[in-house]
């Protein structure tokens, strides 16, 4: 999965009934189309929709501003603009509705959505459909119109077709509607803080590269952040292809270099040149049809309506894809073609594209049938693998919006647009009978939903090297808020972990992986990840402790306490494993039973407590201590000696009585007997040989002290571990 992957939730069921309730519905005069343009500002705080007629009957369309709340995730109903602009388009000539103002046919807005242009193609004096456009703006909580432009009356180009402005509002390009190179044509604004207005650059001038070629010139625009790179369409684009003089339309790109704009690059070979599968060109194929560009002007994706058979039937909708070089020149990036397979030449994949403004979100939709989300991964856009979502199946199961999925032909998906972060996407619905939804006679009122995505969480949970026997908390987190839950990955292989909550204990050497679950919220998707649990062996330390006299030595038959335990390294607990005791030197004896060695002769003995280690554990550090044996004690007791030591922690103490049987190999067991005080019966079973009954109270103080080795020079000194409790012996 990728953090650019969402999945979309209803927050605007519709806006039909907000309009009705506000008296702007058309009652008398259908279609309304509702939902002929939708727009979202970059910030995702306003939404604007626009209809082709409004309440008045006298066809002049309406733009509806909706306002984002984000504590509620909701859209709520603000106003309509046409109302503010209505004195200053009272002289269109309606000609008894014949001729409509298309009021809201293009719509651009700045980046936070305070300045808006408005286009209206069809607004119509002195018997000329020049066009043009108005602006609006949002100050102090209020929209305000500032003013309307014409390019002037003279020619019908139906100015205002198409818009496109800078994310500040100081600079727009509005492009006309007509298939005569004289009168198509693409205008720019640039605003004048001195006079407060809107001026007409009269020396921009931007054309392609042949005459026949600006054929329906501008029908789509779209502009980089600052308004330096202009992206046009050209739908019925003109070029001589295998001989003959088509109109496949095509698309160009413009650039600003001080002061001057030039043509930077012309698209139509491009698309020649990768053509998928089946595809052909020819008249209509509407090249360039939608075009849309990132804010820093690095992508640029456009759709076609290429056909599929020579016959030019069905059609074969493609997307097309272009990245910047560092020569800044675009090159082919790829295509996107519907999943699905259009069978009419009225469906085709891309009759809406939508590319948010920073480049890695881009829908497409097959009107009527289904809208696709797309997100660039490394400048391969993928299709919402892991989502995966159906948004028209999506919608058919949602009951909390206004729009019925077994529509007759609604032109679901007519208009798109997505915020710059790809969270918020509107979709317009301008042939949806609202009425009568199935019902082919029921009048067109048209329809806008919004949708919010909801995107997987960014989760914070690494890799961890545990050691053996150790138990560590994990601490996965993430960006929703929410509280993680664990679980073994593979439990049926797992060898190496056991998991208790949140707390995860190493029960094995090796690797394998653990996966945290966060749950979803009203902005997350329920997320999983995995992180790898390493578990290796552990250090030992030896504790001990010994008694021994202050003058550092013991006399013959002075008795010496140690007492040592063999800890995880780690957490200071057992490590289940009992150190070896090397023995080098007979001026002592070792008496694991009361742990204690004796001076049994003059001399100096070194005693080593090693433990090498297995398969969980590393080596310890040894301890090596030295015995200085004299011929009498100092004291009856050294003042150090504490024959009751016990250290911290849990180890070999040996302090403890019951009955088991010790059978017990030593050199000299007649010298060492009477020095061995046991507590309990003796037995000789030979020269070598005695049997003594040696006090314990646990399995484990048993399985301790079985574990133990003594040396004495290379010799060993031999256990042997009997239970006799439920045997008679004599």
């Amino acid at each position: 999965m990728s953090e650019l992957e969402r999945e979309y939730v209803v927050s605007l069921s519709g806006v039909v009934d907000d309009i009705s309730s506000n008296g702007l519905i058309d009652g008398v005069t259908p279609p309304m189309n509702i939902g002929g343009n939708v727009l979202i500002s970059n910030n995702g705080n306003h939404l604007f929709v626009s209809a082709l007629k409004s309440s008045s009957g006298t066809s002049t369309g309406d733009v509806f501003v909706y306002n984002y709340d984000t504590s509620t995730r909701s859209w709520s109903f603000n106003t309509s603009l046409f109302q503010y602009a209505s004195n200053d388009v009272s002289d269109h000539e309606y000609s008894s509705g014949s001729y409509l103002l298309n009021f809201g046919e293009s719509l651009a807005c700045s980046n936070d959505g305070t300045i808006l242009f408005v286009g209206m193609s069809g607004y119509r004096t002195t018997s000329i459909s020049h066009g043009g456009f108005c602006v609006f703006n949002y100050t102090d909580g209020s929209w305000n119109f500032l003013s309307k432009y014409t390019h002037g009356i003279s020619q019908n180009n139906n100015m205002g077709s198409s818009l496109a402005c800078s994310e500040d509002g100081t600079r727009a390009f509005v492009g006309t509607n007509v298939n005569t190179y004289t009168a198509s044509d693409v205008y720019k604004y640039d605003f004048n803080a001195s006079s407060g207005d809107y001026e007409k650059d009269t020396t921009f001038s931007i054309k392609p590269s042949n005459s026949i070629a600006n054929s329906n010139f501008g029908t789509s625009l779209d502009c980089n952040n600052n308004g330096t790179v202009l992206l046009v369409g050209s739908s019925e684009y003109g070029i001589i292809y295998n001989g003959q003089t088509r109109y496949p339309g095509s698309a160009a790109v413009f650039k600003e270099s001080g002061g001057s704009w030039y043509l930077v690059q012309e698209f139509f070979s491009d698309v020649s040149d990768n053509l998928p599968t089946g595809a052909h060109i020819g008249n209509g194929s509407n090249i360039g049809y939608n075009v849309q560009i990132s804010s820093d002007g690095s992508k640029i994706a456009f759709s076609t309506k290429l056909y599929k058979t020579v016959n030019y039937h069905p059609r074969y909708g493609v997307v097309y894809l272009f990245n910047i070089n560092n020569s800044q020149i675009y090159d082919y990036a790829g295509i996107l073609i519907s999943p699905d397979t259009n069978t009419s030449s009225s469906l085709f994949f891309g009759a809406d594209i939508a590319m948010s403004s920073n480049g890695n979100h881009l829908v497409a939709s097959v009107t009527n049938k289904q809208i696709y989300y797309y997100y660039d991964s490394s400048s391969n856009w993928i299709q919402n693998q892991s989502v995966n979502q159906n948004i028209y199946n999506y919608l058919a199961g949602e009951s909390n919006v206004d729009f019925d999925t077994n529509a007759v032909l609604s032109d679901f998906g007519n208009s798109l647009s997505l915020s710059s972060d790809g969270i918020h996407m509107a979709i317009g619905i301008p042939s949806y009978r609202y009425e009568d939804p199935t019902n082919s006679s029921s009048r067109y009122i048209g329809q806008a939903i919004a949708l919010r995505g909801k995107l997987y969480q960014t989760i914070n949970f690494s890799d961890q090297t545990i050691d053996y026997d150790v138990t560590a908390q994990l601490d996965a987190s993430s960006n929703s808020g929410t509280s993680p839950s664990y679980s073994v990955t593979n439990p049926s292989t797992n060898n190496v972990y056991s998991l208790s909550g949140s707390n995860v204990t190493i029960t094995g050497i090796g690797s394998e992986p653990l996966t945290v679950t966060f749950p979803g919220n009203d902005d997350y998707l329920e997320t999983d990840a995995e992180s790898i649990i390493m578990g290796t062996p552990v250090g030992q330390i030896i504790d001990y402790a010994e008694a021994i006299s202050t003058q550092g030595s013991i006399g013959i038959g002075q008795k010496s306490g140690l007492i040592y335990s063999v800890l995880n390294a780690a957490t200071l607990n057992s490590s289940r494993l009992s150190a070896t005791i090397d023995i080098s030197g007979n001026s002592v004896i070792w008496d694991p039973i009361g742990g204690e060695f004796e001076g049994i002769q003059q001399g100096i003995t070194t005693v080593t407590l090693s433990q090498n280690g297995d398969a969980y554990h590393l080596p310890a550090v040894s301890v090596v201590l030295t015995y200085n044996v004299q011929p009498t004690w100092s004291s009856s007791y050294p003042s150090n000696y504490n024959q009751s030591y016990v250290p911290s922690q849990t180890g070999l103490s040996m302090t403890t009585q019951t009955s088991e049987t010790l059978v017990k190999s030593i050199e000299d067991p007649a010298s060492i007997s009477n020095m061995i005080l046991l507590g309990h019966s003796e037995r000789s079973l030979g020269d070598n040989m005695k049997i003594f009954s040696i006090p314990f109270t646990s399995e484990e103080e048993k399985n301790e002290f079985g574990r133990t080795t003594i040396k004495r020079d290379n010799s060993s000194f031999s256990f042997e571990i009997k239970d006799i409790s439920n045997t008679n012996i004599d």
